[in-house]
């Protein structure tokens, strides 16, 4: 019985030749699924624990003394079921020998083949093998040559390129394999399939190009749609289906492209117009068996052709986006002239006729113009297309004035010494074809106009005067507009000289005006910015700043004398200020403290001060800041008279039993720094009494009881001293007495005797 394996007798003859490529589809994936399973040759997974295998007349596992089992796809799934780790490659091996009987062994002797280092013994080959085989094996081994990395991939990619339809690829692998002395059977049928398509595909590329030669635009059509379903990546099929591709007159293209501003095109389409053509539809009933019957296809090959003046259009593959009835081609050649088409792909593999796009030239227009103008000018901005070589600017003004220019990597344009007016400005990106030729795009047009501007501010200056800071500024009247005082904020100052058209935006200078030349009063705090704009309509130039900076305010300043030499000074301290200096003019000289917050909120402010009268002022001090103007408040004063001094006490009986001398007496007195005395800041010594009860202290105040002496300020400052006797009162019980100053200096201050000297019975 004849056997494709081993039917030849002797030795080297065994095996006329062995497989250099499996013709197995989807190769590479069970391949991978090997690998999982570790760096061993196919035959062992195939394999039980103990069996033998075979592989001259077919794929046979064996385990003597039992009969051989054929690996078949049926037990090839029984063993996916007993060897689970192995499943998922022993199923894969059942699917292809289904659709393709005989894959197996020539996958097996690939394998082998390409594992095996030339020259090796029987000894060498796996133990797996069947130990008659190994001599035959060893020996077509030898003859058999081997592939590099390149070509081992064109054999592995075979069978894919077959089912795809995808012959001229298909021919240019096989011409990488090397041609053995004999080859393999089903590699000599396959090559030979093979040339029997090219044959018949060249044969109606021939044909379609004799019948567009002749006007028979219908009829080459449908060769080259044939041509096309044998040999699907023929790129002459291909640009013959695009170039005799006629469309509805009037119609819109059933591939819409779209040029993007980034340069790339993006293309959508009805899922309608992808079904399946029938050649049998329209009388084109050639090759009716290659050609498959109407039905949604399943695949979309999309295509873009690049015309080139001289040469056939050059052809690309674009992606398609997420399955979807749309696709974008990101990156055509800029300055090109292209169309795209769509083949649908019926089964995977076979085409219909195309849609095809109307020309697209890839020369997106100028983007984000933007023009602003200025003082007799006009300033452009814009963003140039991606693979523009240059932008070229047209700009049309009044009485006929026309001003062109070419930018080349430049994205602004400024002209100068405008008239006022209206503008027209057309800007026009250029590209270089492939051919070395210039392309322009269809112009982007703006309007402009040139607007009256006011005259610059030249200087601004501050002077720090007694109501505050006065500013004047140069011209004081300018030519065109006027000027207007603005506070920026801080670090925003714009430079001098910018064009403004928001002058809505602008901060106008909200400080108290003093008086109306220019006074301002300046807001106690941080340095402040001012600056002067002259503004004109809604235009409006930046001019000169200056930084100002007034110290704080003292506020609720007093002071009293503590004891002889000694006094205290209070104020609310000011905000955002790190210290004060207090100025003492006493006895014709001056004499400065300096006082820290911390320090005053811990203990105040106490002076030593001598008894004569002193004027204390209190200034707020800030950060220094050489740059800003400073500008002082007027300085918080208060006036601190001489020491001034009441003493009282109470001698005699303190026992009110009858009228008469030795009754108690008040002894009142006056001790001043100044010499004499100020009558009218003498206060009136008043002596008040309260009847004594459990707890209860002497009086607090003038009202707290009944007065029963008075002396005036007058008598005080006359007489110095004065020594009255204290009214007997009729009420019984003990009283309690205390004196009270009344009027007079506020500073002056009373020296009272120990409490319980001030007890009457």
């Amino acid at each position: 019985m004849a056997r494709e394996f081993g039917h030849h007798l002797g030795l080297p003859h065994a095996l006329p030749a062995l497989p250099l490529t499996p013709l197995v589809r989807a190769y590479d994936e069970v391949l991978t699924l090997q690998h999982d399973l570790g760096p061993t040759w196919w035959g062992e997974a195939l394999c039980a624990p103990g069996e033998r295998l075979s592989v001259l007349d077919g794929v046979f596992a064996s385990r003597p003394p039992l009969r051989r089992r054929h690996l078949g796809p049926h037990e090839l799934r029984a063993r996916a079921q007993n060897f689970p780790e192995r499943a998922a490659l022993l199923t894969a091996w059942a699917e292809r020998e289904s659709e393709s009987p005989g894959a197996l062994r020539r996958a097996l002797l690939y394998e082998l083949t390409r594992q095996t280092p030339l020259g090796a013994s029987a000894a060498e080959l796996p133990e797996v093998l069947d130990t008659p085989e190994r001599e035959a094996l060893a020996a077509a081994l030898t003859a058999t040559p081997r592939l590099n990395a390149r070509q081992e991939r064109a054999a592995r990619e075979l069978a894919d390129l077959w089912h795809a339809g995808r012959l001229r690829t298909l021919v240019r692998h096989l011409a990488l394999l090397p041609v053995p002395a004999r080859a393999e059977a089903a590699q000599a049928a396959f090559s030979e399939q093979v040339e029997r398509r090219t044959s018949r595909t060249d044969a109606l590329l021939d044909r379609a190009a004799q019948y567009e030669r002749s006007g028979l635009t219908r009829e080459a059509a449908g060769a080259y749609l044939r041509a096309a379903r044998l040999a699907t990546d023929c790129p002459t099929a291909l640009r013959g289906l695009v170039r005799t591709h006629t469309a509805d007159s009037g119609s819109q293209a059933p591939l819409r492209a779209r040029l993007r501003q980034d340069g790339g095109v993006d293309l959508d389409w009805d899922p309608a117009d992808t079904r399946t053509y029938d050649p049998r539809s329209d009388g084109r009933t050639a090759d009716v068996a290659d050609c498959s019957a109407s039905d949604a296809a399943d695949v979309l090959r999309i295509v873009r052709l690049e015309a080139r003046q001289g040469s056939a259009p050059v052809l690309a593959e674009i992606a398609r986006l997420s399955g979807g009835q749309e696709a974008r081609d990101p990156s055509p050649p800029p300055g090109s002239r292209v169309r795209y088409a769509i083949v649908p792909l019926h089964a995977g593999h076979r085409p219909g006729p195309p849609l095809v796009s109307d020309p697209v030239e890839i020369t997106p227009q100028v983007s984000a113009v933007t023009v602003r103008d200025a003082p007799a000018s006009l300033h452009a901005r814009w963003t140039p297309p991606p693979g523009a070589t240059a932008v070229r600017l047209r700009l049309e003004g009044p009485a006929g004035l026309s001003r062109e220019t070419c930018g080349e990597s430049v994205q602004e344009w400024t002209w100068e010494e405008l008239p006022t007016g209206p503008y027209r400005l057309a800007l026009t990106a250029e590209f270089r074809t492939p051919e070395g030729t210039t392309r322009c795009a269809s112009a982007r047009r703006v309007t402009a106009r040139v607007h009256p501007w006011p005259s610059p501010v030249h200087g601004l200056f501050a002077e720090d005067v007694a109501d505050g800071v006065r500013l004047r500024w140069e011209p004081e009247r300018p030519e065109r507009g006027e000027i207007s005082l603005v506070e920026w904020p801080d670090g925003a100052a714009p430079p001098v000289g910018e064009h403004l058209t928001d002058i809505e935006a602008l901060a106008p200078l909200s400080w108290e005006p003093a008086d109306e030349a220019g006074t301002f009063r300046v807001p106690a705090g941080p340095a402040r910015t001012v600056g002067a704009v002259a503004v004109l309509g809604a235009r409006a130039l930046t001019g000169p700043t200056v930084r100002i900076r007034c110290r704080a305010k003292v506020n609720g300043l007093r002071a009293e004398r503590l004891a002889p030499g000694r006094a205290r000074l209070i104020w609310d301290w000011p905000p955002d200020t790190p210290a004060v200096t207090v100025l003492v003019q006493q006895n014709g000289t001056m004499a400065e403290h300096a006082v820290t917050r911390s320090a005053y909120l811990r203990q105040g402010c106490l002076l030593d001060l001598a008894p004569s009268a002193a004027l204390l002022t209190v200034r707020a001090e800030s950060a220094a800041e050489p740059a800003a103007l400073l500008v002082s408040p007027a300085d918080s004063s208060v006036p601190l008279s001489a020491d001034l001094v009441v003493s009282y006490a109470l001698t005699g009986g303190r026992r009110l039993l009858r009228a008469g001398p030795s009754g108690p007496r008040v002894h009142v007195r006056l001790r001043s720094a100044a010499e004499p005395a100020d009558e009218a800041s003498v206060p009136e010594f008043v002596l008040v009494a309260r009847v004594a009860q459990a707890g209860a202290p002497h009086p607090r105040n003038v009202e707290d009881g009944v007065v029963v002496l008075r002396v005036s300020g007058t008598e005080l400052a006359r007489r110095g001293a004065v020594e009255l006797p204290l009214p007997r009162r009729r009420r019984e019980g003990p009283f309690l007495l205390r004196a009270f100053l009344v009027g007079g200096n506020p500073g002056a201050r009373l020296e009272e005797p120990p409490l319980t000297s001030l007890v009457v019975h």
